[in-house]
């Protein structure tokens, strides 16, 4: 277990996610990932002192578990970035899933500061997250380090577009978003 956040760890979720991508790939399964990542992080600990960072990846991790399903399976990949594995979940449902993630953040307020006891220095800040999204079955996905390298690669592109986003590596080798889908616009 990551001793930060309680959640599996890398390595455990490397495990994981080989498993559940063997498993799709021999009954022929959908499989989605969908990797997180806080925007502005490194803004807030600024601001608020060194602890923020660890606190907020605490909470975050904590509020992250009351979302996913049961099935799920959730866990801290690096640094400030989750990801949840989601068994028998295509790729529509995968940008469900992380569009649901991401308004409940954006949508929760976290407390830090020395006062998280409600004292008069508590400090409540907002998050927004940027998500990538990955499923198989998708056309160049052979191993489950494939899934996360474009679930990675989704991530940074929601980063680049000003966060606070979903984006998913799409089975046309396309990548796309939920708003762009919206917005009527790819």
């Amino acid at each position: 277990l990551d001793p930060l956040t309680g959640l599996s760890g890398h390595r455990r979720l490397q495990e994981l996610l080989r498993h559940e991508f063997d498993r799709a790939v021999r009954y022929k399964r959908s499989l989605a990932l969908v990797v997180v990542e806080p925007d502005g992080l490194e803004l807030a600990s600024q601001k608020q002192g060194g602890e923020t960072s660890d606190t907020l990846l605490r909470d975050l991790a904590q509020h992250l578990r009351g979302l996913v399903r049961d099935v799920d399976l959730l866990g801290r990949l690096s640094g400030k970035r989750f990801a949840v594995i989601l068994p028998e979940t295509d790729g529509e449902g995968a940008v469900v899933a992380g569009e649901r993630l991401r308004v409940a953040i954006d949508a929760h307020s976290f407390v830090v500061g020395s006062a998280r006891t409600a004292t008069r220095h508590a400090s409540v800040l907002k998050l927004t997250v940027s998500a990538g999204v990955a499923a198989i079955p998708a056309r160049g996905m052979e191993t489950s380090s494939d899934l996360l390298g474009r679930a990675l690669e989704s991530m940074v592109q929601a980063q680049r577009r000003g966060g606070n986003r979903v984006i998913a590596f799409g089975a046309a080798d396309f990548i796309w978003s939920r708003q762009a889908i919206q917005a009527g616009t790819r």
